[in-house]
């Protein structure tokens, strides 16, 4: 079942500290502004919470609403929590994950909610890599690499409406 995307209560301010994550990158300790719903904005507008995926992922509690503005973030995202990433724009066009040579994504048993996204794969590997997980995707756009797939599934269950694969390999 995918997760209930949480009623939007009354706004706090935001905390800032640093912490290391395991790989020894730092990222920011926030708290959403909206608490279970995180607004990322590659542009960071005045009411974003970050400007990058990651740091919402790495400071969102299971259950949580990660909202994308439209724009293009460089990112290599691993989820093992149940999150709903949900693009703002018309479409998946304008909200474009790019991995370069890894996955875009990598969901780990959990519960995602993908939808108006498009995941972007350089490399030989899966532009979605999924391990264990239960995914439900609406207007996902997959473009992997010329060697490369969209979708890797490794386990776990899938339900899709109105996704595509751009390039890649069958």
């Amino acid at each position: 079942m995918a997760p209930a995307l949480p009623e939007v209560p009354a706004p706090v301010p935001a905390l800032l500290e640093v912490s290391p994550t395991p790989a020894g990158a730092l990222l920011r300790r926030l708290r959403a502004r909206v608490p279970g719903r995180w607004l990322v904005d590659a542009a960071r507008g005045a009411d974003a919470d970050t400007d990058s995926i990651a740091e919402a992922v790495h400071n969102a509690a299971s259950g949580d609403q990660i909202r994308i503005r439209p724009g293009g973030y460089r990112e290599n995202l691993r989820v093992d929590k149940d999150l709903a990433f949900l693009g703002e724009g018309e479409g998946a066009a304008e909200v474009v994950i790019d991995g370069g040579a890894s996955a875009a994504l990598r969901v780990e048993s959990s519960e995602v909610v993908l939808r108006r996204l498009t995941l972007v794969s350089s490399g030989e590997g899966a532009s979605l890599d999924v391990s264990r997980a239960r995914l439900s995707l609406s207007q996902v756009v997959f473009r992997p690499g010329p060697k490369g797939a969209g979708l890797a599934m490794d386990g776990g269950s899938l339900s899709a409406a109105e996704c595509r694969w751009e390039g890649g390999r069958a």
